[in-house]
């Protein structure tokens, strides 16, 4: 009888044992379960501004490009020249790309960009305000603006240390294309191809009368072209004198 219930003792103690060691593994696999849930999302991430085209790598983001796009347009505007397609300007930042990839350069200073706007300004011939009318009727910013002139300082100076070594920089993007990893994103391509529109058509640009001064035929004064200009409108007609 002690030697039953002995037995019934070490029998009961191995079955707590085994329930315990099972409850165990059941915890353990649970919190792996748990931590395995939590490690991966429910749901599908969403990325706000995926690659248009990936050079070496390295991404041109669908934003950064349409941006780009809008600056060169407005820009192209205030110059009274055609703007460059969408398709053109994803090749220039391709191009320059692979060139800062080649010859990395520091972010120039705000001094240095806002000098290199003033530049543009003159080269334009527009102010301050006509340049701002230009970025908030393509809804850009000022700072969308000196980032652009930022990133072409930046390639220009590239450009000039690819030539430095011998190569000229059509040359040497040529070969550059040819090896390297280039690919595009053709789908994106579209909706932001759709979502731009076309190429504005530039505002002509006439030509500008050069100053004159002239003696009136009936009176004995003079007339000066930018004299006159400055009243109004000035209308300049050109005949052939008989006799």
């Amino acid at each position: 009888m002690e030697k039953s219930t002995r037995w019934g003792i070490i029998t009961l103690i191995v079955g707590l044992g085994v329930v315990a060691a099972l409850m165990a593994m059941a915890m353990a696999g649970q919190e792996v379960a748990q931590g395995t849930a939590a490690a991966t999302p429910t749901t599908a991430q969403v990325i706000d501004d995926p690659p248009v085209a990936q050079v070496n790598g390295q991404s041109i983001s669908v934003n950064t490009w349409a941006e780009l796009v809008r600056v060169e347009q407005a820009i192209s505007s205030l110059a009274r020249v055609t703007a460059p397609s969408a398709e053109e300007v994803l090749e220039w930042m391709i191009d320059g790309e692979l060139l800062l990839q080649e010859a990395p350069q520091d972010v120039p200073g705000e001094a240095q960009v806002a000098a290199a706007i003033a530049d543009l300004q003159a080269a334009w011939g527009v102010d301050e305000a006509q340049v701002s009318a230009a970025l908030e009727a393509a809804n850009l910013e000022w700072e969308t603006l000196a980032d652009a002139v930022s990133r072409r300082l930046m390639v220009a100076q590239a450009q000039e240390d690819v030539a430095a070594a011998g190569t000229p920089v059509d040359q040497w993007l040529a070969g550059q294309r040819a090896g390297a990893e280039i690919v595009y994103h053709a789908q994106r391509m579209q909706i932001v191809l759709y979502a731009l529109g076309p190429t504005p058509t530039p505002v002509p640009q006439y030509p500008v009368a050069p100053d004159f001064t002239l003696r009136f035929a009936s009176e004995d004064r003079q007339f000066s072209l930018y004299d006159q200009l400055a009243k109004g409108p000035v209308v300049l007609v050109f005949f052939q004198k008989c006799g």
